[in-house]
């Protein structure tokens, strides 16, 4: 998820590498840290800031504490007006809300899925890699359940 800012002289780009659903991320606190005064914070978009409209609040209204711009690209969000600023607590909201419905469809599904007796698994990720080695070997993904594979 990439973050930017521009001071005027030019432009950084921040690229996360996690979740966005993690608080603590490197890149977005390294951006954060060196934002001045008159700097402007660009995203990509405003679930990529922040899951929770609770984070999202909290990281805008700091940013305009510390007198910097806040513009969502895909949400055409300009905070430094009185308008943008509206329309960033009308998104915000809406995409909480719609990230919660995501969540309930997904549990709801997994839930009638297993009424129907699908089973699921999921794997760490060393087996993750494991089947990964195993199909760039061409060999069947049954070969590491039958426990041939001896890196383990």
């Amino acid at each position: 998820m990439p973050y930017a800012h521009n001071r005027g002289y030019g432009e950084q780009i921040f690229q996360e590498k996690v979740t966005g659903k993690l608080r603590e991320r490197s890149e977005l606190s390294q951006c954060l840290s060196m934002l001045r005064a008159g700097d402007t914070f660009v995203v990509w978009k405003l679930d990529r800031l922040a899951r929770s409209l609770k984070d999202l609040v909290e990281i805008v209204q700091d940013l305009n504490d510390r007198e910097i711009s806040f513009k969502s690209l895909t949400e055409a969000i300009d905070t430094t007006s009185s308008g943008g600023r509206l329309v960033f607590h009308i998104f915000g909201a809406l995409a909480e809300f719609e990230h919660s419905l995501i969540r309930e469809r997904t549990i709801a599904g997994l839930q009638a899925a297993r009424a129907r007796g699908r089973r699921f698994k999921f794997y760490r990720p060393d087996h993750i890699k494991q089947r990964l080695r195993l199909t760039l070997q061409g060999r069947p993904f049954s070969f590491m359940a039958q426990g041939q594979v001896g890196d383990r």
